[in-house]
């Protein structure tokens, strides 16, 4: 790679003297999608592109397909072509609209409504497929963007836009290739991670009812019927209240009421949140009330190895309160457990609140099964499976965390690589770094 020593100032901002700028209707002609409604996929048929699925499952350029439709229904709809580029003209937000795809398969596919089609000439669409998911682009496409509760963006507004261009498919092909090379790493990534998380769910399924048992326990051969399903003879079945200690064992956050904006100040006793249990970290936040309002609320004190539970969002957000955070109160998104530690090692109940075995039990008490939220009704209803021996508890707990460990390791990668990916794709969609 060199740097390119050479400049000029243009609509899109520094670029090299010898790349241009072009509007789109300069490199190509467009054309509309012709509508495909979801009452028409079928599940074998031939592959086609919904506007939706542009701003969901396809990035950059299409991978796999994800909708198909009969021969009769494709013949009404508009045929996609190698190298075409394929637009979101309608969506729920500005950043969603104009959100762009490259065809680069030799299949038989076709287009949706408000799907914009630009076919490009003597340009690489691999190329074009990055370029036109760039901010330099981006952001045209949010000033393009019209309407409200559904915004949309049509083609006389895409042929306006402006874009940086390489001098030659050469070098264009090259860019979409050192890009596509650091993609290929984050999809493998991305694959082996989806992967070992099905391991995990299905070693917690085993693991959590002791369908398997580790070695050394695994002595007691009969098993009992419960309402979890078949678990060992000497395991018990508890429900939450029978795994905390008595006094103050369950325990929701204040009423909103009692935290309004006016009792919040800048310093002093902190106010923990869904916030933290989501970034699993106690130190962000910056919600604080005084010592008075803290001492009126302090059942609602949080301290190290309490069990909190996220009421709201995503099932299952649960953490252990670390050692050493600053003195403060959960809010009334928060539920916190005060576990018997001679009954149940908590690690144990964290790998259960991210199992299946949790889920359909919400599912179960949820009024009309709809999963909005945990409630402490909820929570009390919850029943755990628990080996005899703290010895075992902790065997398995140490098996799950060990794979969770693995996955986050992996996860870090993956993040990183994606970093890597963009800075890759400032420098050289602009270029800054050209290639040789």
């Amino acid at each position: 790679m060199e740097i390119g020593s050479r400049y000029k100032q243009t609509e899109v901002g520094m670029i090299p003297e010898d790349w241009d700028v072009k509007e789109l209707f300069e490199i190509g002609s467009f054309k509309k999608g012709k509508g495909i409604r979801k009452d028409e996929l079928v599940s074998d048929g031939l592959p086609c592109v919904r506007y939706g699925e542009l701003y969901t499952v396809h990035h950059e350029y299409i991978k796999r397909f994800y909708s198909f439709v009969r021969l009769e229904t494709a013949k009404e709809s508009q045929k996609i072509n190698k190298g075409d580029l394929l637009f979101a003209g309608s969506g729920e937000t500005k950043e969603e609209i104009g959100k762009c795809a490259a065809f680069l398969d030799n299949k038989e596919a076709y287009a949706g409504g408000d799907v914009i089609i630009l076919s490009p000439k003597n340009c690489s669409s691999h190329f074009l497929g990055f370029l036109l998911n760039h901010e330099i682009v981006v952001k045209q496409k949010v000033q393009m963007a019209q309407g409200d509760a559904v915004v949309h963006i049509y083609p006389n507004n895409l042929a306006n836009i402006l874009i940086p261009l390489p001098p030659t498919e050469a070098e264009q092909n090259a860019i979409a290739q050192a890009i596509s090379d650091v993609d290929a790493l984050i999809q493998s990534l991305e694959k082996l991670i989806a992967k070992k998380c099905l391991v995990r769910q299905g070693a917690m399924q085993e693991l959590l009812t002791g369908k398997r048992r580790l070695p050394g326990f695994e002595k007691q051969k009969g098993y009992k019927q419960t309402e979890l399903g078949l678990i060992p003879e000497d395991w018990d079945l508890k429900n939450i209240p029978e795994i905390v200690i008595k006094k103050d064992g369950i325990k929701i956050g204040p009423f909103g009421s009692q935290l309004k904006k006016q009792v919040l100040v800048d310093q002093g006793y902190k106010v923990y949140g869904q916030e933290n249990i989501f970034k699993q970290n106690m130190k962000i936040g910056d919600r604080f009330i005084t010592e008075e309002h803290f001492n009126k609320l302090k059942t609602c004190e949080l301290v190290a190895g309490d069990f909190i539970i996220s009421m709201m969002g995503t099932i299952g957000k649960c953490m252990i309160v670390p050692k050493k955070i600053e003195p403060g109160i959960m809010d009334s998104h928060l539920l916190r457990l005060k576990l018997n530690s001679k009954v149940i090692s908590p690690n144990l109940l964290l790998h259960f609140f991210s199992s299946e075995l949790l889920i359909n039990q919400v599912s179960k008490y949820s009024v009309g099964g709809i999963m909005d939220g945990l409630s402490s009704t909820i929570i009390k209803k919850i029943q755990v499976s628990l080996p005899p021996t703290e010895i075992e508890q902790t065997a398995i707990s140490t098996i799950l965390t060990d794979m969770k460990t693995e996955i986050s390791t992996l996860e870090t990668k993956l993040a990183k690589y994606k970093q890597i990916k963009q800075g890759m794709a400032q420098n050289l969609l602009t270029g800054r770094i050209r290639l040789i």
